[in-house]
């Protein structure tokens, strides 16, 4: 019922509502070679409110531009869909 009175029933809804992670620790090197570095981090403090489903991993270029270049592989099953990745 509203204002305008009775109308028919609609489909219900579900709708997920979270802020962005927050309280991030700094990732840590953990081996380095020649061709690769071995980067890991502890999950956020706050995870905003809902469950994290994964991680991307980007580089800062240092030229103060946007943070957008993604270093892993945009299907990388070793960063993508791990939530628990520590």
């Amino acid at each position: 019922m509203n204002y305008n009175g009775l109308s028919t029933v609609s489909s219900e809804g579900a709708f997920y509502v979270c802020a962005e992670p927050s309280g991030f620790a700094a990732p840590y090197l953990t081996a380095q070679s020649e061709v690769q570095l071995l980067v890991n981090w502890n999950e956020p403090t706050d995870t905003g409110g809902c469950t994290i489903t994964g991680y991307a991993i980007y580089r800062d270029d240092g030229a103060n531009g946007d943070i957008d270049e993604e270093v892993n592989l945009t299907s990388d099953p070793a960063v993508r869909d791990q939530p628990s990745l520590n």
